[in-house]
Formats: C-alpha cells, structure tokens, sequence
C-alpha cells in the first residue's frame, strides 16, 4: 500500500519526500530543461514534467501543475555540462603543442601564419565565452573553397567535443529558436554561408556581439536574462559573402585542402591546450589586437560583394597615397559626371565608405579628402 503522503505538514513537503525517495533532479543550464535519475544511478535523462505530474498525481499528491514548476525551480540543483567538460572531464595539458599540430593539417591558401595564429585565439575565446561571464568571442572564423566537398563543415563538427555533440547548432534564421541557441550551442556551424539572406547575414553579426538575451524559457513566466555561450564558425562556396565594409567579425580564409589525418588528433588533448592557454598562460592574449584587425580588414577585402553602384566607382577610382590625388567628395561628383555618373555628394560618400575608402585632412584644410585617385579606366574612358 502506498504511503500516505498527506500526513506531512504542506503539500511541497510531501512533493519533497516523494520525489527524494525517487529520484536526483538538477537542472540542465544550457538546454534549459530539467533532468533526471533514479536515486543513486547518476544516468541524467530529461524530464518529462507532464509524466511527472501524472505519476505523482496518482500518489495522492494534490499540486497545480505550476507549484510543482515552483518547487523545482526552487530546490533543483544546477548543473553546465559544458563548464564541467572544461573545468572536470579535460585531461592536465601534457605540453605538447597539439593545436600546431592541428592546424598544420588545414592549408590555406593566403595568410597561413595569421591563420594559424588566430584559429589557436579562436580555440581559447571559445571556452572563456562558454565559460566566463561577460567573455564573448566577437569573431567568427569562415572557411570559404569555391571547392565541393573538400570537408568544411566536417571539420567543424569535429571540433565539438563527442561528449558535448548535443550542443552544436546547424545555422540560425531570424526567429527566437536561434536567438536561444547561442544560449544553448558550445559551437554554432554557419553552414553554407552562400545561401543566407542579406538580412540573415546582418542578424547573425547582431547575435555575434551579444553577451545574453532576453527571453521566456518554456514554462517561464517572464522572460529572463539568459548568458550567451556560443562560438561561430561557417562555411561557404562564393567568394563575395561580405556585404558592406564593416566586417570586423568575419575571420575569412581561402582553404585549399584538408588533411583529413586530423581526424586522429584526440580532439580532447587540443581543448585541454587551449583550456592551458586560457587559464594558466597569462602572456597569451586571446583577442585580437589592433593591429591584427587592420590586417584582417584588408585580407577581408577579397570577399566583399559590391552592389551595382559601388562596382561603378570602382571601376573609375583607385586607392592612392599621394596627396597630390586626393579627392573631396564635392571634387570627385564634378569629376564622375563627366562619365556619366550622377551622385549627390551624401550618396557618393556613403558608396567611398561603404567600399572602404579611407579619409584624411590635409593641413589646416576644414574638408577631408579621400585617399584616392582617378583610375587609368577613368582617363582610357575619354579615348575610347
């Protein structure tokens, strides 16, 4: 016969007595749902709360569904899979270099020391962000090949770890189920980058720069402050992926092959490399600097798409570093008109921007110039 629960003092103190009797419930802070075991078995499965309330429901134990929610999120442990990895399951870094040695198997074809520079940075930013409060990895490494099938996305698979592979995300679209994932991801895969929308690409630059969200968890009654945890990577087959000129989020590089031996690398070693670098080598800066930044901006250049208008000044300007060049925007409308280019100064400034045409005063002049020049196209166009 089953115990009369209705003795104990309240309601919650039955509910308690129960369910200690039964079974270890914690809740799980990045799938945001609760789990649970058998007493003593420690084998975490989610938590059918309807179930729940059923089984106990049947035991005589008169609750409301939303006391019940009350109690557990009152008396549930915590638990973050992802900080237990890192902090508990890694193996001590043993000194071997296994990130050069995992970056030694992914040629690109420009740029191979920044590369492999900034992908061990990426690497130790990813476990501060997962980890650390108010640590987020602005940046996200791209892998562009006009190549099929070389391995792009297979790579970044490999890179979450298999006792964490319920935590990487498949691309995001512009709806509150990806707003949640970057709460919810260790790694996001921007999959095939090519067929995002133009919007797509501004929303998830808009999701790179948060810290949290804002949102209302399944049985929430409000919406809650929520960490965000998640590190993007993508991949793409076209070269002109970027947009506009503001592209300090995109690490993008030309990949010519994959050494698919990497695969032998136990991923765990690399991680605990990296765990190393972020917490006991306080000579190692993660973030990019000011000058790696500069650098990535004009590598960057080569995946930019330009629209209709911006190919048109380009076509007839060129970058210059002789003053003798320079340009005001008044000056270069007077000279685009001669090619049949009709643009009011604030429109033409705004394409000069936007391709990423730099500015400069000269002396004690009050209007900037633009550092550049009239193309050989421009004066070829009067001979033709």
């Amino acid at each position: 016969m089953s115990k009369n629960y209705k003795s104990l003092r309240s309601v919650f103190d039955q509910l308690e007595e129960y369910l200690k009797n039964r079974y270890d419930i914690r809740f799980n802070n990045i799938s945001l749902l609760y789990e649970s075991s058998i007493q003593g078995e420690y084998n975490y499965n989610e938590l059918n709360l309807e179930r729940l309330y059923v089984e106990i429901e049947r035991n005589d134990i008169r609750i409301s569904f939303d006391k019940l929610l009350i109690y557990l999120k009152a008396t549930s442990n915590h638990y973050n899979p992802i900080k237990n990895y890192f902090h508990n399951l890694l193996p001590k870094w043993d000194g071997y270099d296994y990130i050069g040695e995992l970056v030694s198997k992914i040629v690109v074809n420009e740029h191979q020391e920044f590369f492999n520079l900034q992908f061990r940075k990426f690497l130790v930013r990813t476990i501060l962000c997962a980890c650390e409060k108010k640590i987020v990895n602005k940046n996200a490494i791209i892998f562009y090949s006009p190549k099929q099938n070389i391995g792009k996305s297979t790579f970044i698979r490999y890179l979450c770890p298999p006792i964490l592979e319920e935590y990487i995300a498949e691309n995001i679209s512009n709806d509150k189920d990806s707003i949640i994932k970057i709460a919810k991801s260790l790694i996001i895969n921007l999959d095939e980058m090519q067929n995002f929308m133009t919007k797509d690409i501004e929303f998830t630059k808009s999701l790179i720069s948060k810290d949290s969200i804002n949102e209302r968890l399944p049985y929430g009654r409000k919406s809650e402050r929520i960490e965000r945890i998640a590190s993007f990577l993508g991949s793409t087959n076209q070269i002109g992926i970027l947009k506009d000129n503001s592209n300090v989020r995109w690490l993008v590089f030309e990949v010519d092959h994959f050494d698919f031996s990497y695969s032998t690398i136990d991923i765990n070693k690399v991680w605990s490399h990296a765990y190393h670098l972020a917490y006991h080598d306080k000579s190692f800066n993660p973030f990019l600097t000011a000058d790696e930044l500069n650098y990535n901006d004009a590598k960057n250049s080569k995946f930019r798409a330009f629209t209709r208008e911006e190919e048109e000044i380009i076509a007839f300007v060129e970058h210059s570093e002789d003053e003798k060049d320079f340009l005001t925007v008044t000056e270069l409308c007077f000279q685009l008109k001669k090619v049949f280019i009709n643009k009011n100064p604030i429109v033409l400034g705004r394409l000069l921007n936007n391709i990423g045409y730099k500015t400069i005063r000269i002396g004690d002049e009050r209007t900037k110039k633009y550092k550049i020049k009239l193309s050989n196209y421009y004066h070829e166009f009067f001979r033709m």
